[in-house]
C-alpha cells in the first residue's frame, strides 16, 4: 500500500532542473532574485540525471487511463510525476479539500490535491524576468493559479477514480 509520504526534495530538484534546462535550450539565461534562489536552481540542475521523475502532460495521463487503467496505474500510480498542464479550475471538493482541476482533453478534468506546503517557482518557465522561489502554504500558493494558465506541477500519481486520473501531494508549481 502507498504511504502518504512527502515527495523527497531530490525529486523536486530533478524536476526543477528540467525547467532550467528547457530555459537554457530556449537561449535565455535566467536571472535570480537572490543567490539562494540561484543556488537552489543550480542544485536542481546537478540532480537532473536522477531519472526518478516521469514527465507527462495531463492530456497524456488522461489518454493513458482511458486506454488501460491497469497499464496506466503500473506506469503512473504512486510515482513522482512532473505534469505539464493548463489550469481549468481551483475549487474545493465535497469534503472541503482544496483541488486544482487540470485540463485533460476530455470532459473530466484531472484532479490535483496539494501537500500542505508548496514550492512556488516563478519566472523559470517563461525565461523572462527574475526567477523567484518561495515556500508557501497550499492555501496561499493556489492564489497564483489562474484559469487557462500553463504550469508544471510535481505530484504523485493517485490512480483513477470516477472517470478521472488523480494527483496527490503536489508540492511544487512552476509558473
Amino acid at each position: 500500500m502507498f504511504h502518504r509520504a512527502r515527495i523527497r526534495p531530490a525529486l523536486i530538484a530533478g524536476s526543477l532542473s528540467l525547467f532550467a534546462f528547457s530555459s537554457a535550450l530556449a537561449g535565455s539565461t535566467p536571472t535570480y532574485e537572490t543567490p539562494d534562489a540561484e543556488k537552489f536552481v543550480r542544485r536542481m540542475l546537478a540532480e537532473a540525471d536522477a531519472g526518478k521523475t516521469l514527465r507527462v502532460s495531463s492530456k497524456t495521463l488522461m489518454q493513458a487511463y482511458k486506454s488501460s487503467e491497469a497499464g496506466a496505474n503500473q506506469k503512473y500510480k504512486g510515482k513522482a510525476l512532473l505534469v505539464e498542464t493548463t489550469v481549468d479550475l481551483v475549487s474545493r471538493d465535497m469534503v472541503g479539500a482544496l483541488v486544482v482541476y487540470l485540463k485533460s482533453g476530455s470532459f473530466m478534468p484531472v484532479a490535483a490535491r496539494f501537500d500542505t506546503k508548496v514550492t512556488l517557482v516563478e519566472g523559470l518557465e517563461s525565461g523572462a524576468g527574475t526567477v523567484k522561489i518561495r515556500q508557501l502554504p497550499a492555501e496561499e500558493a493556489v492564489t497564483f493559479l489562474k484559469r487557462g494558465q500553463t504550469i508544471h506541477m510535481l505530484c504523485k500519481g493517485d490512480g483513477y477514480s470516477l472517470g478521472s486520473p488523480g494527483l496527490e501531494l503536489c508540492n511544487m508549481v512552476s509558473l
